[in-house]
């Protein structure tokens, strides 16, 4: 599809940007520049908030695997289950982690007195990275990208999801348009 656009284009006119939409709520943002393509940035549309239930890391990122152990000592996988890693500064500044997943089931989280938290509903800026295990610090420098961003919300958090075994969406909440 890319390419038909390339073909279109005149010979004085070889820059421009597409938006494409692969699947509802999903938008991708791609410059062409010189021959060259470059991933501007991708945005997905959470269309409802996400009730979650969390384990705090006792440290940050020391902790965070910790964290992810004793949430699924709570509730064994379920690849049907929405699980998380929530991050963000407290007033000190210190990175707070939390391992979180949705309940499937009344009271199956909630019943071991963990944490409940929102995910926001909203516009999302985003990055994939997939086979994650393998790169760890990949997580890291997605969200490093993604905070450049000024229109990130500044009550919002960084959000992993992790879609597949091996597949985490880091995503963090745009300010809502007004």
């Amino acid at each position: 599809m890319l390419q038909t656009y390339i073909n279109h284009l005149s010979q004085s006119t070889r820059e421009f940007v597409v938006f494409t939409q692969a699947k509802i709520g999903v938008m991708t943002v791609i410059l062409y520049h010189k021959n060259e393509l470059y991933l501007i940035m991708q945005f997905y549309s959470l269309e409802k908030d996400i009730s979650v239930f969390c384990v705090t890391a006792s440290s940050f990122p020391e902790g965070v695997l910790a964290a992810h152990q004793k949430l699924h000592s709570y509730v064994s996988f379920n690849e049907n289950r929405n699980y998380f890693g929530i991050s963000a500064p407290d007033k000190t500044g210190t990175i707070v982690y939390k391992s979180a997943a949705e309940e499937m089931e009344p009271s199956e989280l909630s019943k071991h007195n963990l944490e409940p938290f929102v995910i926001k509903k909203g516009s999302y800026s985003y990055i994939d990275i997939r086979d994650f295990e393998k790169n760890i610090p990949a997580i890291k420098k997605a969200f490093d990208e993604l905070i450049t961003n000024p229109d990130i919300d500044p009550q919002g958090c960084c959000v992993e999801w992790y879609l597949k075994s091996n597949l985490v969406r880091c995503m963090i909440r745009l300010k809502d348009i007004n």
